[in-house]
């Protein structure tokens, strides 16, 4: 058995472009149906935070990359498409970052600890 875990990347198209930059979600599914053929995690960990938590982060860091350029709102929209997606889908886990370092890799290894001795 081939086990895969992920940590919502394969998402990222659906939340970045269709949610944040509001791109047809139809034409982004069929792109992704196309490239994935199918594969689906057996586990997909979320790490949430609100936007303007994680842009404050994000600034704390230094210079904002051209994507946390992107505006509250963007990542707002984002945010809720992502949401949606946990919602749907019963391989994902809801992991709240916004907790500190530590609690956050302790509740992900955590998950996947229990996801592997199920």
């Amino acid at each position: 058995m081939f086990t895969k875990i992920q940590n919502g990347k394969q998402w990222s198209s659906l939340a970045y472009q269709g949610g944040g930059r509001q791109v047809n979600q139809s034409h982004l599914m069929a792109i992704r149906e196309l490239t994935l053929q199918g594969f689906t995690a057996d586990l997909t960990l979320y790490l949430d935070i609100d936007p303007a938590v994680g842009l404050e982060r994000a600034r704390s860091r230094g210079e904002l990359d051209r994507i946390e350029q992107s505006g509250l709102a963007f990542f707002e929209r984002a945010r809720a498409t992502y949401l949606q997606l946990v919602a749907e889908h019963d391989e994902a886990v809801f992991v709240d970052a916004s907790q500190g370092v530590e609690q956050v890799k302790e509740t992900v290894i955590h998950h996947i600890q229990h996801f592997l001795q199920d």
